[in-house]
C-alpha cells in the first residue's frame, strides 16, 4: 500500500479556517474521486481516526514571506485494503475501483499510518480498521450535533486565530522596521522578545492600565506579548476573555466594540475580559480620554476584567493606572543589537541619538540599516526614520520619488480619516507599490502603516509641502489629529517652513501649538555642544516668536512677563553668547523702542540690563535647541511657561465674579487677624478693618493664613476691604464677617479626626455643592479673562457649560472623598453641581460613558472654590504642556 498524503484540505471539516492558502507543493495525491475525498475528510473532522489520537491532519502556520496563514497537510489517506496486491491487508479479489473509494479509505496521521501498516499489516485486520473508522466518524457526528461541543470548537478556533493575528502584527511591525522575513519571524516566535518583565512587575491583574512610553519604546510589542499570554490562559479554562483592539478602529462606544470582539469566546459579565487597546495616542485627545473613561466604567461592570491601553505620556490618568515603560538599559539595548547580528551599539556624540538607541525601535532600525554600505551616523531621530525609509524603498525595488509621494498621500489620508484608509482611495496599483516597501500593510480592504510613527513621519513631510489642511481648522479635535505629524514636521523644518506652520497654529489654536512645540524639540543641558553657534538674527527670530505667543496665550502671559496688564509694546533686548541666547524685556519702552529686538552691547553687566529693562523685569538665559531652525518658538514659550507657573501659583484675580470676591475677602480677613482652627468662626469686622489699616501704606503685603499659606495683598486691595467693611458690605447685622460657605456645625468628639467629621450630612452636602458650583463659575471666568484663546483646547473649558454630577463618600483612612464627572448642559445655561451623599452599595451613580470622572479627597481651605478652580486650570494648562509639575499642595 502506498503512502499518499492528503490533497483535500479545502474539503475538510467546517471547523477549519476559511480562506487559508494551502501548500500542496510536492504532494502525491491518492487516486480518489472528489466525492469520495469529500466524504472521507468531511466525516473524519480533520482528525486522525486511530483510537485516542485525534491529531489534526492539517496544520496552519504563518508564512514568513507574506505574513499570511498557510495550510500544510500532515495527515495521510490510508488504504484499509492495500491498493497494490502485495500491500498490507491485500485482497486480490477486490476490484481496483473499490480499493480507491471512500469505504476503503481511513484518515490517519503519519505516525499511525506507519503503525498499522508495519510488518505488512499483520497486526491490524480489515475489520479492526473499519471499526476504528466507524467509531471515529460516529464520534465526530455526535460532536457536531452537540451544541456545547460546537461552541467549544468555535471557541478554540477563535483563540487560535487571535494568536495567529497577533503573530502577524508583530511580524509586520518588525518588517516595517527593516528586518527581513526570517529574523522578524524568529523574533515573533520568541515570547521573551518584547516582554519587559521588570517594567511589568507592578502590572495589575484587574482594572485599567495605561502602558505609557515615548514612541519607539516598545509599548505595542509588550502589549502583544501580554495579549498572547491572555489568549493562552483562556485556552486552559475559565480565564477572562481576551481581545485586541486598535484605537483608531473603534468608532463607537468601547464596550460595544469589546462585546463584539469577545462574542465567539463567551459572556463578559460571567468571565470578565482582558482587553488590549493599542494606539491611544494615535487618535485625538478627546476621543482617547473618552475611551479611558469608558474602560473605567467597563471594569466596574465586568468584575475581574482588565483593560490595558498603550499611549505616549500625557494622558489624564488616575492614581495607579499608569505603568511607565522606560528606555532599555545600555546592557539590554546591546543584547538586542547582538540578537540582530550587531556586535555592539553604534556610538554617537549626539545626546538625542544616544537616548534614541536605548529604545527598541531605533536599535532595530540601526541594526538593519548598518548592513547598508552607505550607512551614515544619524544626528536625530528623524535621521533614523529617513534611513529606514530609503532602505525600504531600495529593497522594494520601487521608483523612489513616486513611491514617497504615494506614502505621503496615504499618510495624509490616514490622518484626516483618523484611521486606516480604504485601498480604493489610494488606487489598487498604487496600493501594490507602497506594500512592496513593507512600510504599509493591508488589512482586509484597508491600508495602514506597519509602524504608527511612519504614518506621522510621512504626514509631517506632507505638511512641509502643503501646509496645514483647511479641514483641520474645523475644530480642536480635528487639528489635534495632526499634532504628532506637526511635531515631526517642525523637527525637520527650516525657519520659513516653521513660520508657515506655526503662525496660523499659534493664532488659532495656541494650546495645540504649545503641545506641538514641546514635543518637537529636545530639552536639557545635553543641547549645549550640539550644532553650530547661534546666528546673528537669533534675537530677531526670538522676538518674532515671542510677539506671536504673548497675544495668543492671553493676558496671563503678559502678567507673567510684565507683572501687569495690559502689557506695553514688546521690546526684546538680547545678547548671543556662543550657544546661549540672553533675553530681557523692556518693561517701560522708551520713545522709538516699540515692537523690536535690540542687541545689547557685549559686556553689559546686570545694572546695564536693569537700566535697559526697567523694573520689575525677568531675564531669560537659555541654551535653545539651536540645531533645529524652529528653536525660537521653544525658547520664547519656555520663558513664558516658567513665569506663568509662578504667576498661577500666586493665583489670578478676577473682576465681576462675586463668589471669587467673597472668598478672597474671607481668606484675606482671616489672615489679617491670624485666625486659626477648623471651625471658621465669624470675624469681627471692626477688628479686621483695624488690622488692614496697619498695612495700607505698603505697596504689597504678605500675610500668613492657617489654611491657605501666604496671602499677598496690595495696599489698594486693603483700602478697598476697609471701605467695604466700614460700609457694611458683606457684614452681618451682628457686625461679624461670616464665611461665604457652609462651616463645621458639629462639636469636637472622640473619633472625629477629619474636617469633614465636624460637618453634619446636610451641611457637608451643602458645602460640596457650593464648592463645585462656585469652582465652575470661577474656572470659567479664569479662562475667559486670562486665557480666552486657549479655551477650545483646555479639557474642562471645552466642555462648559456642564453639570458636575457626583457623590460624596465619608470614612476610610483617606477621609471624605468626592467622585464626579461633567454632564453636558444646555449651551445657554450656567454650569451647576449635583451631588449625593454616601450612596448605598449597588446604587452608586455611574458616570456617562463619554465623561471623564475624577476622584480625590474633598478639599477644605479659606477659599476652597478658588483653590479648586485654580487646580483645574493648572491641570488643563499642564495638559497642553504650558505648565509642568504639580499644583501647589495648599490647593488640594
Amino acid at each position: 500500500m502506498s503512502d499518499y498524503a492528503c490533497a483535500g484540505a479545502a474539503l475538510a471539516s467546517g471547523d477549519l479556517l476559511v480562506g487559508i492558502h494551502m501548500s500542496l507543493v510536492g504532494v502525491e495525491v491518492a487516486q480518489l474521486r472528489d466525492a469520495d475525498r469529500r466524504l472521507l475528510w468531511g466525516k473524519a473532522g480533520n482528525e486522525c481516526a486511530f483510537p485516542g489520537c485525534n491529531e489534526r491532519l492539517i496544520e496552519e502556520f504563518l508564512s514568513g514571506t507574506s505574513a499570511s496563514l498557510v495550510e500544510t497537510v500532515v495527515g495521510e489517506e490510508a488504504h484499509i485494503v492495500a491498493e497494490a496486491d502485495g500491500g498490507p491487508r491485500a485482497d486480490a479479489a477486490m476490484p481496483k475501483a473499490e480499493r480507491n473509494s471512500y469505504p476503503n479509505m481511513i484518515l490517519l496521521c503519519k505516525k499511525h499510518h506507519s503503525f498499522v501498516d508495519r510488518d505488512r499489516g499483520i497486526h491490524f485486520t480489515v475489520e479492526q480498521l473499519q471499526g476504528f473508522k466507524r467509531q471515529h466518524e460516529e464520534k465526530i457526528r455526535r460532536r457536531r450535533s452537540d451544541p456545547d461541543e460546537q461552541r467549544a470548537i468555535s471557541r478554540r478556533q477563535a483563540l487560535y486565530e487571535l494568536l495567529i493575528a497577533s503573530r502577524a502584527r508583530l511580524i509586520a511591525r518588525w518588517q516595517a522596521a527593516g528586518l527581513d522575513d526570517v529574523v522578524a519571524s524568529e523574533l515573533a516566535d520568541d515570547p521573551v522578545v518584547g516582554r519587559r518583565s521588570k517594567a511589568l512587575a507592578s502590572l495589575k491583574p484587574t482594572g485599567v492600565v495605561v502602558l505609557s512610553g515615548e514612541f519607539g519604546a516598545g509599548k505595542s510589542v509588550t502589549a502583544e506579548r501580554l495579549h498572547q499570554e491572555d489568549v493562552n490562559a483562556a485556552q486552559e479554562g475559565d480565564a477572562p476573555l481576551p481581545a485586541y483592539l486598535h484605537a483608531d478602529d473603534v468608532h463607537g462606544p468601547l464596550q460595544q466594540a469589546v462585546e463584539s470582539a469577545v462574542e465567539p469566546l463567551g459572556v463578559p459579565g460571567v468571565s470578565g475580559v482582558r482587553i488590549v487597546l493599542d494606539g491611544l495616542d494615535e487618535i485625538d485627545a478627546a476621543r482617547a480620554q473618552r475611551f479611558l473613561n469608558q474602560a473605567r466604567q467597563m471594569v466596574q461592570i465586568w468584575p475581574g476584567s482588565r483593560v490595558l491601553m498603550t499611549s505616549r505620556p500625557g494622558l489624564e490618568t488616575s492614581a495607579g493606572e499608569e505603568v511607565p515603560l522606560p528606555a532599555l538599559s545600555y546592557e539590554e539595548a546591546e543584547t538586542l543589537a547582538q540578537r540582530l547580528g550587531q556586535r555592539r551599539l553604534p556610538f554617537s556624540e549626539s545626546t538625542a541619538v544616544r537616548e534614541a538607541l536605548l529604545l527598541p525601535l531605533f536599535v532595530i532600525i540601526a541594526a538593519a540599516a548598518r548592513e547598508e554600505q552607505d550607512w551614515r551616523q544619524p544626528r536625530s531621530r528623524i535621521d533614523f526614520l529617513e534611513a529606514l525609509v530609503q532602505r525600504a524603498l531600495r529593497a522594494g525595488g520601487v521608483p523612489e520619488d513616486d513611491t514617497e509621494n504615494l506614502l505621503e498621500e496615504l499618510a495624509w489620508l490616514a490622518v484626516q480619516a483618523g484611521g486606516p484608509v480604504a485601498e480604493g482611495e489610494l488606487g489598487l496599483s498604487q496600493s501594490r507599490t507602497v506594500r512592496r516597501t513593507r512600510l504599509v500593510v493591508r488589512q482586509g480592504r484597508t491600508l495602514r502603516f506597519g509602524l504608527p510613527i511612519l504614518e506621522q513621519y510621512f504626514a509631517g513631510r506632507a505638511l512641509l509641502e502643503r501646509g496645514i489642511p483647511e479641514q483641520a481648522w474645523v475644530s480642536s479635535e480635528a487639528v489635534e489629529r495632526w499634532r504628532y505629524p506637526l511635531a515631526l514636521a517642525l523637527a525637520a523644518a527650516g525657519w520659513q517652513q516653521c513660520l508657515r506652520l506655526m503662525e496660523p497654529l499659534v493664532e488659532r489654536y495656541p494650546g495645540v501649538a504649545a503641545w506641538v512645540v514641546d514635543e518637537a524639540f529636545p530639552k536639557g543641558s545635553g543641547l549645549r555642544n550640539e550644532g553650530p553657534t547661534l546666528s546673528p538674527e537669533a534675537g530677531q527670530r526670538a522676538h518674532f516668536a515671542l510677539a506671536r505667543w504673548l497675544p495668543a496665550l492671553g493676558p496671563a502671559a503678559d502678567l507673567a512677563l510684565y507683572q501687569r496688564v495690559p502689557a506695553p509694546p514688546l521690546v526684546l533686548g538680547y545678547q548671543v553668547h556662543g550657544t546661549e541666547l540672553w533675553g530681557v524685556i523692556q518693561n517701560a519702552p522708551q520713545p522709538g523702542h516699540e515692537e523690536q529686538a535690540i542687541e545689547l552691547p557685549q559686556g553689559s553687566d546686570y545694572e546695564d540690563v536693569r537700566t535697559f529693562a526697567g523694573f520689575p523685569t525677568y531675564m531669560q538665559f537659555a541654551t535653545p535647541a539651536f540645531a533645529y531652525p524652529g528653536w525660537p518658538w521653544q525658547w520664547s514659550l519656555t520663558w513664558i511657561s516658567q513665569h506663568l507657573k509662578e504667576t498661577l501659583g500666586r493665583q489670578l484675580h478676577l473682576t465681576g465674579n462675586s463668589t471669587w470676591a467673597a472668598e478672597r475677602r474671607w481668606a484675606l480677613s482671616r489672615a489679617l487677624v491670624n485666625q486659626k482652627g477648623v471651625f471658621l468662626n465669624p470675624l469681627d469686622a471692626t477688628e479686621v478693618a483695624r488690622a488692614a489699616k496697619a498695612h495700607t501704606g505698603s505697596v504689597r503685603s504678605i500675610f500668613t493664613s492657617a489654611r491657605n499659606g501666604n496671602v499677598v495683598a496690595a495696599g489698594s486691595e486693603l483700602s478697598a476691604l476697609i471701605t467695604d467693611l466700614e460700609s457694611g458690605i458683606e457684614v452681618g447685622s451682628d457686625g461679624l464677617l461670616h464665611a461665604p460657605f457652609a462651616v463645621p456645625n458639629r462639636p469636637r468628639a472622640p473619633g472625629r479626626m477629619y474636617i469633614s467629621d465636624f460637618y453634619s450630612d446636610e451641611a457637608l452636602l451643602d458645602y460640596t455643592c457650593y464648592l463645585f458650583e462656585s469652582a465652575l463659575s470661577i474656572y470659567q471666568d479664569l479662562c475667559d479673562q486670562w486665557f480666552p484663546r486657549l479655551r477650545p483646547t483646555l479639557r474642562l473649558a471645552s466642555r462648559l457649560p456642564s453639570i458636575l454630577t457626583g457623590t460624596v463618600t465619608r470614612g476610610g483612612l483617606a477621609g471624605t472623598r468626592v467622585r464626579y464627572w461633567p454632564v453636558s448642559a444646555d449651551p445657554t445655561s450656567s454650569s451647576t453641581a449635583d451631588f449625593t451623599l454616601d450612596p448605598p452599595p449597588g446604587r452608586e451613580r455611574v458616570p456617562d460613558v463619554n465623561s471623564q470622572y475624577t476622584s480625590h479627597a474633598l478639599p477644605f481651605s479659606d477659599a476652597p472654590a478658588t483653590d479648586l478652580a485654580h487646580s483645574w486650570l493648572w491641570s488643563d494648562l499642564k495638559g497642553v504642556r504650558l505648565l509642568s509639575g504639580n499644583a501647589p499642595s495648599r490647593w488640594q
